[in-house]
C-alpha cells in the first residue's frame, strides 16, 4: 500500500487531478467513518424504540383541542 501511495504522489498531475485525489480521499475517510458510526449506532439501539417525539399537533400550541370538564 505504501508503494501505491508513493507512486500516486510521484506522478505528475495538474491542479484538477490533485483536487480530485484529495476529494476522493476525504470522501473515503468520511464515508468509512460515517458508515461505521451508523452501524454501531444501529446495533446499540436494537431496532426502533418507543421514545418518539411528538410532532406538530401534539400540544395545545400545535392545534390540539382541550376537552372541558363541564
Amino acid at each position: 500500500m505504501n508503494k501505491h501511495l508513493q507512486a500516486v504522489f510521484e506522478q505528475p498531475m495538474n491542479r484538477k487531478e490533485f483536487l480530485g485525489y484529495i476529494g476522493a480521499a476525504i470522501l473515503a475517510v468520511i464515508g468509512v467513518s460515517g458508515m461505521l458510526k451508523a452501524l454501531l449506532h444501529q446495533g446499540s439501539k436494537g431496532g426502533t424504540s418507543g421514545n418518539v417525539a411528538g410532532g406538530y399537533g401534539s400540544t395545545a400550541y400545535g392545534g390540539a383541542k382541550k376537552t372541558s370538564l363541564l
